[in-house]
């Protein structure tokens, strides 16, 4: 059977479509993020990824400036997220898969060598093992049609003989036949 490479974060990536910086104005990073579209955006400080800045980050921060009255707003740094899972280009999608089943984020940046060189969301995720699923069912169909009636006949000399003992003759000439019935 020929095997299938297991897609890695490198082959469905996208490449980062909004970072911010640690020093910007929370208020101006939340609306780049409503502007974009999107759920999260990666922090980057002189190139190195050094937080996350999420949908939830930016509740948080509206919630609390709401809440206390707070004219001073801060920067992205004082809101954003330090603790979070991150990819290598490298991991396979199973790998991937358990860094999404074990946070809340999601998107996960892609990162080598502590610079950031995409983004993996989990939808994405889901298209990429969908897709594999599907080639990986396709290729057994064909190796399976390749074997022929190979596939069908006992292996080792224990299988033959424990199906030759039930058998009929018919059975045992279908069973054992080199030409297809």
């Amino acid at each position: 059977m020929s095997e299938l490479p297991l897609p890695t974060a490198r082959d469905w990536m996208r490449p980062p479509k909004l970072t911010l910086r640690p020093g910007d104005d929370v208020f101006a990073a939340i609306d780049r993020l409503l502007a974009a579209g999107l759920p999260t955006a990666a922090v980057l400080d002189g190139g190195q990824l050094v937080g996350i800045f999420t949908e939830k980050d930016a509740i948080r921060a509206l919630s609390r400036l709401l809440y206390d009255a707070t004219a001073d707003t801060g920067a992205v740094r004082d809101h954003m997220s330090r603790d979070f899972s991150r990819c290598t280009p490298q991991m396979d999608f199973f790998r991937v898969a358990e860094l999404f089943l074990s946070c809340n984020f999601p998107t996960l940046p892609v990162v080598d060598d502590g610079r950031l060189i995409g983004v993996v969301e989990r939808r994405a995720l889901l298209v990429c093992v969908h897709d594999y699923r599907q080639r990986l069912a396709a290729s057994r169909t064909r190796d399976a049609a390749a074997a022929g009636h190979q596939a069908d006949r006992p292996r080792g000399i224990e299988a033959q003989q424990r199906s030759a003992a039930g058998a009929t003759r018919e059975q045992l000439v279908r069973l054992f036949s080199r030409r297809k019935n």
